[in-house]
């Protein structure tokens, strides 16, 4: 009779170390033991073997391995005592080479100031980007910190619902029914966040009726006209013909004022305006070079519009398939949800790169996590060339 779960996957594990070592591997192993007791798999629970193990595939170049040491560190599995300040330098090391989870862990680190100066600017960094990597729990977890007063800080609901918003609008189910929870609480945070969220939600392609749509836009203009994250959002429903709430004189009024309230997505899409002719003659080059400034300074939006442009070769003197992989991957690390989506497609079909389904099926996952319905039938499609 086959083993199933985690009893078959640590069985095969130990089989791979025997037949063919690898420090990849290895570091899967000791991962189970020094987590067995949180991961479900108690049998394999062993921190000083995990821990001499983990150290081993490190010294052989895993950088999982790194991550998992790093992490043992801070917990203080396998060692007497917990060394952060250790740990940091290691999962510094972890996150230069795009290991997602580390990042949730540094940002844990800079949250509560564990090894490391405690920095909230920084926190808030490393857990975006390990959001934008598929991994959104981060943010849940400063919500739940900062709703509850941890790491010294005093309890603020309002940020702490801003936080769930993020968490949610990046796939997290958990965050999601903390805000509608706390909406039944009577939280007005809660429910600005909740129609924010609508907004975020509807821009994927999920579907709502014209008085959600209308209720969300007018709830949010009346309640937050000087907030530049909600004259943002606002602003970008508005500039689209095909939605209900389609106003181009207010939503270049709105995107204006969030620019000089120092948002830069408010001049991303005023930039979109001008190069699409809504509500402004149509003025492409104007609208390139205010994109290329934003996407030079970082702008997620920029960036994927960017990589858009130089996929299709709209706009610009010709298709340039390496800039469009470049400034895909810039945006989806930089946190535009629809690069995410098309990076998958870039891995997928080897624009501009080696074709690679793993990574494909990875960010069509993201992409299905966040709430795009394409990406479920694209990530199976990935997944199906994938040999084991």
């Amino acid at each position: 009779m086959k083993t199933k779960g985690k009893k078959a996957l640590l069985e095969r594990l130990r089989k791979e170390l025997a037949a063919n070592y690898r420090p990849y591997v290895a570091a899967w192993l000791a991962n189970y033991q020094l987590y067995g007791d949180l991961l479900g798999a108690p049998e394999a629970h062993d921190e000083p073997a995990g821990w001499l193990l983990a150290n081993q595939a490190m010294k052989e170049g895993s950088i999982f391995a790194k991550e998992i040491v790093g992490r043992a560190m801070v917990d203080g599995r396998g060692i007497p005592k917990r060394q952060p300040a250790a740990a940091a330098v290691l999962l510094r090391e972890a996150v230069e080479t795009g290991r997602y989870t580390a990042m949730s862990q540094l940002a844990t680190l800079y949250y509560f100031g564990s090894g490391v100066p405690k920095d909230l600017k920084q926190a808030e960094t490393w857990a975006r980007r390990a959001a934008y990597r598929g991994t959104p729990e981060e943010l849940f977890l400063f919500g739940q910190w900062m709703e509850s007063g941890k790491a010294g800080r005093p309890p603020d609901l309002n940020q702490a619902c801003h936080y769930y918003r993020e968490a949610a609008a990046w796939g997290s189910s958990n965050a999601r029914k903390r805000l509608q929870a706390l909406e039944k609480e009577g939280i007005a945070e809660a429910r600005i966040c909740l129609a924010m969220l609508l907004l975020y939600d509807l821009s994927t392609g999920s579907d709502f009726t014209t008085v959600r749509i209308k209720r969300a836009v007018q709830s949010l203009e009346a309640e937050r006209p000087d907030d530049p994250r909600v004259l943002v959002a606002v602003g970008q429903i508005r500039m689209e013909r095909k939605l209900p709430v389609f106003d181009e004189t207010r939503a270049w009024a709105e995107l204006e004022k969030a620019a000089q309230l120092g948002d830069t997505n408010g001049r991303y899409f005023q930039a979109e305006m001008l190069r699409r002719g809504i509500g402004r003659k149509k003025d492409i080059a104007t609208a390139l070079a205010q994109i290329q400034t934003l996407a030079n300074g970082g702008n997620a939006y920029a960036l994927g519009r960017l990589g858009w442009l130089y996929y299709w070769g709209s706009d610009l003197p010709e298709k340039d398939e390496t800039k469009a992989f470049f400034y895909t991957r810039a945006a989806a690390h930089a946190g535009d949800m629809w690069s995410v989506l098309n990076l998958g497609f870039l891995h997928e079909h080897g624009v501009g790169t080696p074709v690679n389904y793993y990574l494909s099926a990875r960010y069509y996952s993201i992409a299905e996590d966040v709430g795009f319905r394409e990406a479920t039938r694209r990530k199976n499609a990935a997944l199906a060339f994938i040999k084991d």
